[in-house]
């Protein structure tokens, strides 16, 4: 599926010059990227536009006949780039997009569409009318093409072009003096100008009716839900302090009311999180759950290192985690309704999900959404009309709420951070530095805030020389253990490489669910149907494995118990393994874990959920058959 195939349906009042979720006789459809999750631009973020325009264009007078002083509506869109981007709509078109350039470390304004053509017409801002016929992407438009122009004095700066006749306009860049690149083209149009400014107020009374409308939709559909899966109340709303979690605690008010609240502290939240849910559940009368990580992610540092993108180990320790030791300690193995403010614009991988599932990793717990199908403006609409308090990160220029480090977030964001939040933001600018001189990173990758990924995608990689891709390559994040192996009959013979001293008793904890665990001396040995695996720990670690049926049963055996070793190296004591065992046969320690071997039956589902089993390799070379 891809977003051209699915993207959300707004629309624009042209009489009234306001956004509307339903098609009227005098509305056309807005024309934006997909998945077009379009919101409205609050206070803080029509202030920032205004200023960025007028950084753009110089002088104040034609930057407010580019962006009018009143009341008007303005959308924003999120569009892919580099860095963080969003397509600004007013008077239901496009007038450029405003971005942060990853490489000047600065946000821009770039005019489009709607924009360059208002931009024409007034001849403000940086514009050049050309003797051309056509204009192409990549074109060079030199001195001699020009025939009227105001050409900004700086190169990269961004210039509006047509043709002499008016047919073709385009968006280009000065390269150098007098020389322009065409950046982009297309026939020109003509772009009506309201005749009045619009305002929230009339947003919120035109789309009353189609709200109120999708509100009693998924009231019916929770009732619904409710009588199908849940007995004796086992029911939990997941509130994260966001617009779509709060909209979605209304409407579960409305439909059912008595419920659970649970909220996931992950020991990252920004503190206006921590007090806007403490203040709904006291507005409210919430019955609060949390599940608290505690200092879960600054310790497992240590072993992990920095989260990134394809590397978000934190999501598992700080989140999966405490969620479900929660839920089992509450409900137990019972089935339990999970409400989520989940919605399918959001993501690509929301759009393909239904609106009831089964938790991939606690499958007693189904999850559900009532507002799957909201857009982010029929989100802020409902929150609007009824005078919700939201979140004040919102105020302070945040869309995205959650962890405040999380490598998800664009640079963009993480600058918010570190404005609202310098001493926060230090500690962990500080850790990052440490962690990259110690393997002699370069510069960019705390710069560019490389570091929120292990593979860097390619529209990234573009941006970066050589040398700096290089550099990265001593990224060693991930890397568990390195073991060469000599293939044998009836024996396989591993040499492991440790950077870590053993500790004989978390070994044979962890090597418990394997089989049956003895101490020889200096070696420890297990045994189960499959063979009989021998350590010997001196002078350097080797492993022998005596297998009784087949070689691809003893590497099997092999690999398990190298993931045993790794999981007693490296455990952050995250309980994942004593959530998940059937049989309660794990529990965690300060100093470790105890397998009752009584109760184990060898299912090794505590080896599948581990983190440092799933985000740290076992890199295995040498003879793979006998």
């Amino acid at each position: 599926m891809y977003w051209s195939h699915y993207s959300a349906k707004i629309y624009w009042d042209i009489e009234r010059n306001i956004p509307v979720l339903r098609r009227t006789e005098k509305s056309i459809r807005i024309k934006c990227t997909p998945p077009s999750d379009v919101r409205p631009a609050l206070g803080y973020d029509i202030l920032f536009i205004r200023n960025l325009i007028r950084n753009y264009f110089k002088d104040p007078v034609d930057s407010d006949r580019f962006l009018p002083l009143d009341s008007r509506v303005i959308l924003l869109n999120k569009i892919p780039y580099p860095d963080l981007a969003h397509e600004i709509i007013m008077d239901g078109h496009i007038i450029g997009h405003q971005f942060y350039d990853f490489s000047l470390r600065k946000w821009r304004f770039k005019p489009l569409y709607a924009g360059i053509s208002k931009i024409l017409d007034y001849r403000i801002g940086f514009y050049a009318v050309t003797s051309l016929t056509k204009l192409r992407r990549n074109f060079v438009v030199h001195r001699g093409d020009i025939v009227e122009s105001s050409l900004p004095e700086r190169k990269g700066e961004f210039v509006a072009l047509t043709t002499k006749d008016d047919l073709y306009n385009a968006l280009g860049v000065l390269i150098k003096k007098n020389r322009i690149r065409v950046l982009k083209s297309w026939r020109a149009r003509k772009f009506p100008r309201p005749r009045r400014s619009g305002s929230m107020y009339e947003v919120i009374k035109a789309n009353r009716e189609f709200v109120l409308d999708d509100v009693e939709e998924s009231t019916r559909f929770l009732k619904s839900i409710s009588k199908k899966y849940v007995v004796d109340k086992r029911i939990i709303l997941s509130f994260s302090g966001g617009k779509d979690s709060m909209a979605t605690l209304l409407i579960s008010k409305h439909a059912i009311n008595d419920f659970y609240v649970l909220f996931n502290d992950t020991g990252i939240e920004l503190p206006e999180t921590l007090e806007y849910v403490a203040q709904v559940a006291r507005e409210y009368n919430l019955r609060l759950v949390l599940a608290s990580a505690y200092d879960k992610f600054f310790e497992s540092l240590r072993v992990f290192g920095p989260p990134a993108r394809d590397y978000r180990w934190c999501c598992k320790v700080i989140k999966l985690a405490p969620i479900a030791k929660v839920i089992k300690e509450k409900f137990g193995n019972s089935t339990v309704l999970s409400i989520v403010g989940q919605r399918r614009y959001e993501s690509l991988a929301r759009a393909r999900s239904p609106r009831v599932w089964r938790n991939r990793w606690i499958p007693n717990v189904i999850v559900t959404s009532p507002i799957l199908d909201w857009t982010a403006l029929e989100v802020w609409i409902y929150l609007l009309m009824n005078k919700v308090r939201v979140n004040s990160l919102y105020l302070k220029g945040f869309d995205r709420l959650g962890c405040w480090l999380c490598p998800a977030s664009e640079l963009a964001e993480l600058e918010l951070v570190e404005r609202n939040h310098p001493e926060m933001w230090n500690t962990w600018s500080e850790y990052l530095r440490k962690w990259s001189e110690e393997r002699k990173l370069p510069k960019e990758w705390m710069n560019y805030g490389l570091w929120r990924w292990l593979s860097i995608p390619g529209d990234v990689r573009r941006l970066l020389d050589r040398k700096v891709l290089e550099g990265l390559e001593r990224d060693d994040r991930g890397r568990g253990l390195v073991v060469s192996i000599e293939g044998r009959t009836p024996e396989i013979l591993a040499r492991v490489e440790v950077s870590k001293p053993i500790d004989t008793k978390a070994l044979v904890e962890h090597l418990k669910p394997l089989g049956s665990v003895r101490i020889e001396g200096e070696s420890i040995k297990v045994e189960n149907e499959f063979g009989r695996v021998t350590f010997y720990k001196a002078p350097n670690l080797s492993i022998a494995v005596e297998y009784y049926h087949s070689y691809e049963d003893g590497i099997k055996l092999l690999e398990n118990v190298l993931k045993a070793l790794l999981r007693s190296l490296n455990c952050v004591l995250c309980e994942f393994c004593s959530i998940f065992c059937p049989n309660s046969a794990i529990k965690i320690h300060d100093n470790g874990i105890s397998v009752n071997e009584n109760l184990c039956t060898h299912c090794l589902k505590c080896l599948e959920s581990c983190p440092v089993v799933e985000y740290l390799t076992i890199l295995i070379s040498g003879t793979r058959s006998p």
